[in-house]
């Protein structure tokens, strides 16, 4: 159980989770560069792509610092991460830079 979102504090789990992430999303622990790390600490200082794992589309990657186009990073998630966060198979989420969906 968690309190958050309701004033006695009974909201099951999942049902809270939005209030309590402040409508970020969610941390799943993904291998990047041979660590794991979270799927928050994914979230760069542009939009962050999160693609399911059979997105073979990406969107060009604009390093932070072009001028002044918003910087995008693409990142695939594995398919336990892709079902968590609400990504479909061939998906994708974006996110913005303070951890929120678009």
């Amino acid at each position: 159980m968690s309190r958050s979102g309701s004033p006695d504090g009974a909201r099951q789990t999942a049902e809270a989770l939005p209030y309590d992430l402040n409508g970020r999303i969610a941390h799943y622990w993904v291998t990047r560069n041979d660590q794991k790390v979270s799927t928050l600490d994914l979230i760069g200082v542009g939009l962050t792509v999160l693609r399911g794992p059979g997105n073979g589309e990406i969107v060009p990657p604009v390093p932070a610092g072009s001028g002044d186009q918003l910087p995008v990073v693409n990142h695939v998630v594995d398919e336990n991460t892709a079902d968590a966060l609400g990504i479909e198979h061939t998906g994708a989420l974006v996110v913005r830079p303070d951890g929120r969906p678009l």
